[in-house]
Protein backbone atom coordinates (compact mmCIF):
# COMPACT_ATOMS: atom_id res chain seq x y z
CA UNK A 1 0.00 0.00 0.00
CA UNK A 2 2.62 2.42 1.23
CA UNK A 3 4.29 2.22 -2.53
CA UNK A 4 1.72 1.97 -4.46
CA UNK A 5 0.92 5.50 -2.73
CA UNK A 6 4.26 7.02 -3.41
CA UNK A 7 3.91 5.90 -6.72
CA UNK A 8 0.83 7.51 -7.69
CA UNK A 9 1.83 10.71 -5.41
CA UNK A 10 5.21 11.06 -7.94
CA UNK A 11 3.03 10.35 -11.04
CA UNK A 12 0.68 12.98 -10.05
CA UNK A 13 3.28 15.72 -8.95
CA UNK A 14 5.78 14.80 -11.62
CA UNK A 15 6.24 18.50 -13.24
CA UNK A 16 6.64 19.87 -9.61
CA UNK A 17 9.09 17.32 -8.52
CA UNK A 18 10.87 17.24 -11.35
CA UNK A 19 11.02 21.17 -11.41
CA UNK A 20 12.41 20.66 -7.64
CA UNK A 21 15.00 18.47 -8.55
CA UNK A 22 16.30 21.18 -11.24
CA UNK A 23 16.30 24.15 -8.15
CA UNK A 24 18.06 22.15 -5.81
CA UNK A 25 20.77 20.96 -8.84
CA UNK A 26 21.24 24.26 -9.82
CA UNK A 27 21.57 25.32 -6.25
CA UNK A 28 23.82 22.59 -5.39
CA UNK A 29 25.80 23.64 -8.37
CA UNK A 30 26.18 27.20 -7.47
CA UNK A 31 27.02 26.25 -3.58
CA UNK A 32 29.78 23.66 -4.94
CA UNK A 33 31.18 26.77 -7.21
CA UNK A 34 31.79 28.39 -3.83
CA UNK A 35 34.06 25.47 -2.08
CA UNK A 36 37.87 27.21 -0.97
CA UNK A 37 40.61 24.56 -0.74
CA UNK A 38 43.05 25.28 1.93
CA UNK A 39 46.64 24.24 1.56
CA UNK A 40 47.94 25.39 5.43
CA UNK A 41 49.26 22.94 7.86
CA UNK A 42 46.88 22.43 10.53
CA UNK A 43 47.75 24.40 13.25
CA UNK A 44 48.50 21.58 15.47
CA UNK A 45 51.44 23.41 17.86
CA UNK A 46 50.87 26.29 19.85
CA UNK A 47 52.16 29.85 18.72
CA UNK A 48 54.43 29.27 21.93
CA UNK A 49 55.70 26.36 21.26
CA UNK A 50 59.49 26.59 20.37
CA UNK A 51 59.20 23.93 17.77
CA UNK A 52 56.42 26.08 15.95
CA UNK A 53 58.96 29.37 16.70
CA UNK A 54 61.92 27.22 15.01
CA UNK A 55 59.91 26.61 12.15
CA UNK A 56 58.63 29.59 11.22
CA UNK A 57 61.81 31.21 11.90
CA UNK A 58 63.24 28.86 8.79
CA UNK A 59 60.27 29.67 6.38
CA UNK A 60 60.81 33.59 7.08
CA UNK A 61 65.06 32.65 6.17
CA UNK A 62 64.54 29.90 3.45
CA UNK A 63 60.76 30.79 2.27
CA UNK A 64 58.21 28.20 2.02
CA UNK A 65 58.14 25.65 -1.10
CA UNK A 66 55.80 22.39 -0.58
CA UNK A 67 57.88 20.18 -2.41
CA UNK A 68 60.89 20.60 0.16
CA UNK A 69 61.14 17.77 2.93
CA UNK A 70 64.25 18.92 5.38
CA UNK A 71 65.52 16.13 7.70
CA UNK A 72 68.21 16.48 10.81
CA UNK A 73 69.94 13.90 12.71
CA UNK A 74 71.42 15.71 16.32
CA UNK A 75 74.80 13.27 16.70
CA UNK A 76 78.43 14.22 17.72
CA UNK A 77 79.11 10.69 15.44
CA UNK A 78 77.94 12.56 12.07
CA UNK A 79 81.73 12.14 10.85
CA UNK A 80 82.42 8.92 11.87
CA UNK A 81 83.33 6.63 8.94
CA UNK A 82 80.42 4.30 9.62
CA UNK A 83 77.82 6.43 10.25
CA UNK A 84 78.98 8.97 7.69
CA UNK A 85 78.80 5.71 5.05
CA UNK A 86 75.21 5.28 5.95
CA UNK A 87 73.78 8.96 5.46
CA UNK A 88 75.73 8.90 2.15
CA UNK A 89 74.00 5.95 1.09
CA UNK A 90 70.23 6.80 2.43
CA UNK A 91 71.36 10.29 0.16
CA UNK A 92 71.65 8.12 -2.42
CA UNK A 93 68.77 5.86 -2.15
CA UNK A 94 66.75 9.16 -1.70
CA UNK A 95 68.04 10.46 -5.12
CA UNK A 96 66.80 7.29 -6.86
CA UNK A 97 63.44 8.23 -6.17
CA UNK A 98 61.26 8.47 -8.89
CA UNK A 99 60.12 12.21 -8.63
CA UNK A 100 63.14 13.64 -6.62
CA UNK A 101 65.46 16.44 -7.93
CA UNK A 102 68.19 16.91 -5.55
CA UNK A 103 69.86 15.87 -2.76
CA UNK A 104 71.11 18.15 -0.41
CA UNK A 105 73.42 16.92 2.22
CA UNK A 106 76.63 16.97 3.88
CA UNK A 107 77.54 13.99 2.38
CA UNK A 108 77.38 15.31 -1.16
CA UNK A 109 78.07 19.30 -0.76
CA UNK A 110 80.69 20.76 -3.13
CA UNK A 111 83.59 22.73 -1.21
CA UNK A 112 83.26 26.05 -3.32
CA UNK A 113 87.21 27.78 -3.51
CA UNK A 114 87.65 31.13 -4.28
CA UNK A 115 90.46 31.60 -6.85
CA UNK A 116 93.27 34.06 -5.77
CA UNK A 117 93.10 37.13 -6.98
CA UNK A 118 96.00 38.52 -9.18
Amino acid sequence: MFWQATSKFILKNRTVLLALVVVLTGFMGYQASKVRLSYELAKILPVSDTNFQLYEAFKARYGEDGNVLVMGVATDKMFQKELFSDWYELNQAIKKIEGVKEVVSNANLREIVRPAST
